[in-house]
């Protein structure tokens, strides 16, 4: 179809029935045809949330733009092992750089050398920049921390699925990798403990959300010592000395200033329910009052294929109802406390008490109405 034989108006209506990994595709025809769905899609652009870079364990990289629209990826960088005959070559961003075209999912593949890697994916990024605009955001997903992420504008780093064992014994190289981006979005990992592997000053407790799957939790390095915003925790043995340490840091101001989500699950024991708000000095709402719900969109959405093929991706932390609540001396802010069984839940509204209080009591008014 020679598109340009068209009027404008019906080749903006054409590239609008383009999906989004299509129109990238598209792009690379020629620099009209480039300029074209740029000046005619710029609306629909908006509505990408970001640009994913997704590696897995063998360093290969799928790239796709989040809300996906399928399962198909805009693209893939593959590291060369063998030559191939179908390799067809573009210039992007002053660089020749080799492709083939797939009939997975990765529709077109960008080839490297490994001394080549890191300035092809920039060359590839400095494109993506230019087709949708300065201000994408870009998302890097490592699950490992070979090979190293490479510094590139508008990239937030995301470390998810690292497992380690009771014989972990790259404790030191780990912790290089986490210092290698200034901050983290997000970390999700599952260890046996913390306290052995992680200094306090780690980048791990700087992420600005963190899942941690803990099978020990005589230390609780978490609890202590996260800076970020969003966090859940699973272990198999916390203290209820500790939980109350951290309610008493975070209303003392020592502590957690960013916090805005906390949940920890312990598999060994229920928590004393009574006991644990007493010691923390928790508030009541009255019974003539409807609590709050305290829900937040997550920091880092996990949208893997086995989550979208079931249908239950999370874009909200899993909400907190309840009549109890704690404030914080510094600035009067309040936070909700939920203890269900073994789960505890900690949110921040980031509004004084009395802008709490004001929030149930619109709840109860608009209940009797």
């Amino acid at each position: 179809m020679k598109l340009f034989k068209f009027p404008y108006l019906v080749q903006k209506e054409i590239l609008q029935n383009v999906k989004s990994s299509e129109l990238f595709l598209m792009s690379f025809v020629s620099k009209k045809t480039k300029e074209l769905i740029k000046s005619s899609q710029l609306n629909r652009f908006k509505n990408i949330d970001f640009i994913r870079y997704d590696c897995n364990h063998d360093g290969q990289i799928s790239v796709y733009s989040y809300p996906r629209e399928s399962w198909g990826d805009m693209l893939g960088f593959v590291e060369r092992k063998e030559p191939h005959n179908d390799y067809f070559q573009l210039k992007v961003s002053g660089d020749i750089i080799d492709f083939r075209f797939s009939k997975r999912f990765k529709p077109l593949i960008v080839y490297f050398d490994e001394h080549d890697r890191e300035s092809v994916i920039k060359s590839i990024h400095s494109y993506f920049l230019d087709f949708y605009g300065n201000s994408m955001k870009f998302q890097w997903i490592a699950c490992d921390y070979q090979p190293s992420i490479p510094p590139l504008p508008n990239l937030s780093a995301c470390f998810d699925m690292l497992i380690t064992g009771w014989d972990f014994a790259d404790s030191e190289n780990l912790e290089n990798f986490l210092s290698s981006c200034p901050v983290w979005k997000y970390i999700n990992m599952g260890i046996t403990t913390m306290a052995e592997i992680f200094r306090p000053e780690s980048k791990l407790y700087q992420a600005e959300s963190v899942k941690i799957n803990q099978l020990l939790h005589t230390v609780p390095a978490a609890l202590r010592y996260f800076q970020g915003k969003q966090a859940v925790i699973t272990c198999g043995v916390c203290e209820i000395p500790d939980l109350i340490e951290f309610v008493n840091r975070w209303k003392s101001g020592a502590a957690f200033q960013k916090l805005e989500y906390l949940q920890m699950e312990i598999r060994s024991n229920e928590i004393p329910e009574h006991h644990l708000l007493d010691a923390i000095g928790a508030k009541y709402l009255g019974a003539n009052r409807k609590p709050p719900t305290h829900t937040l969109p997550k920091v880092h959405v996990e949208d893997d294929i086995l989550t979208m093929m079931a249908g239950n991706v999370k874009l909200n932390t899993d909400p907190i109802t309840s009549y109890t609540y704690v404030v914080r001396e510094a600035d009067n802010c309040a936070a909700s406390v939920l203890i269900q069984e073994k789960t505890f839940s900690f949110g921040v509204w980031y509004k004084t008490e009395e802008e709490f209080l004001r929030m149930s009591d619109k709840l109860q008014i608009s209940k009797d109405h």
